[in-house]
């Protein structure tokens, strides 16, 4: 896969940077607020440094971010989109993706609240999902009225204490009023959907989409590039990708509804210079699922060819990024406008 943004190599300390092969050189008052920008980060979100050194082995330079994950953290520590955490709200995001795209269906939120005891016995007879809308993962599946009542009553006590902002650094669920709620459980053919889309989107194109087809007790994961090919897959159970082409995998045609997908996602994903948008599929209807704004929790999978990965970086353009596109306040306005300045002169070499 070829991207169309230039690749940048920025090697911290020597003032130096390459944009494919093109060596640039940063002068010295851009080198001191980038110094002095990675300092503040290090001193004043250690948790996020070393979370960042565990899961990459790499000490970050979120200032001219390089990599993928240096971007994400640089979005959790300086890009704080208001619609970030409007999308981030699990009840905000359903009104809000209806607005963009009106034919889009959202499940119908049946109850909220913030004592899982209150929760009647009747609302919870069917086929629903209880959830929590200020996290990620907190969810539980109710069909045909079957559920262990305490783990339920367990689960949401525990949500409503727990805080995906200051565990993860993830910006966005900074500022949402935590919720429980039940929603109604999508359903295809009467029964429980059984796989989701997930779109990745950077730069208006879509980088791949994984097709997670869910059973009882694991999950395969199927990946297509942005024209539908089928490129392999990821069986939760053994842990590892498998290849297209490789004799343990079976060739996969895309989904019918591959064009649908793609054209619902970017639409939603319009506002955002990157986001993950997540879609069901029911009766030939499309749903949706979730957006996700710092994907992976903002590291690359283990089970993916990072040259997925890679071509998200490059059409990922940070300046188009709520922070570079508003003034900020302070000393955030002068590494900003320092920033935008070095990206330009990246563009100009490529």
């Amino acid at each position: 896969m070829t991207g169309t943004k230039p690749i940048i190599k920025y090697v911290p300390g020597a003032g130096k940077f390459k944009v494919n092969d093109v060596v640039y050189k940063i002068d010295l008052r851009d080198r001191a607020i980038f110094w002095a920008v990675n300092t503040w980060v290090k001193f004043c979100h250690p948790r996020r440094v070393i979370q960042f050194l565990r899961r990459t082995r790499k000490i970050p330079h979120p200032a001219l971010p390089t990599t993928l994950a240096e971007k994400f953290l640089w979005r959790k520590l300086f890009d704080h989109n208001p619609l970030f955490t409007l999308v981030s709200d699990k009840l905000a995001a359903k009104e809000y993706a209806v607005s963009i795209c009106p034919h889009l269906k959202v499940p119908q939120t049946l109850w909220t609240g913030t004592n899982p005891a209150d929760i009647s016995e009747k609302i919870l007879s069917g086929s629903v999902m209880f959830k929590a809308n200020h996290g990620s993962g907190w969810n539980i599946k109710i069909h045909n009225g079957i559920y262990d009542r305490k783990e339920l009553l367990r689960c949401g006590r525990r949500w409503m204490r727990s805080s995906h902002w200051r565990r993860h650094g993830e910006w966005g669920y900074n500022s949402v009023v935590p919720l429980l709620f039940v929603e109604q459980m999508v359903l295809n053919a009467g029964q429980p959907v059984d796989r989701i889309y997930k779109l990745y989107i950077s730069g208006g194109k879509l980088g791949y989409m994984w097709m997670n087809v869910m059973g009882p007790t694991a999950s395969i994961w199927r990946l297509f590039d942005r024209d539908g090919n089928y490129c392999g897959s990821h069986d939760s159970t053994k842990r590892q990708y498998i290849y297209s082409g490789d004799s343990s995998d079976e060739p996969l045609s895309r989904p019918e509804n591959f064009r649908q997908l793609v054209t619902t996602s970017l639409s939603l994903a319009g506002d955002f210079d990157s986001v993950r948008i997540d879609l069901y599929e029911a009766d030939d209807e499309i749903w949706l699922s979730e957006f996700t704004i710092y994907t992976e929790g903002g590291f690359p999978s283990p089970f993916l060819d990072p040259v997925y990965d890679e071509e998200l970086f490059r059409n990922w353009d940070i300046s188009r990024s709520w922070f570079m596109t508003h003034r900020q306040k302070g000393w955030r306005e002068i590494y900003a406008q320092t920033l935008k300045h070095v990206l330009s002169n990246c563009a100009a070499q490529k």
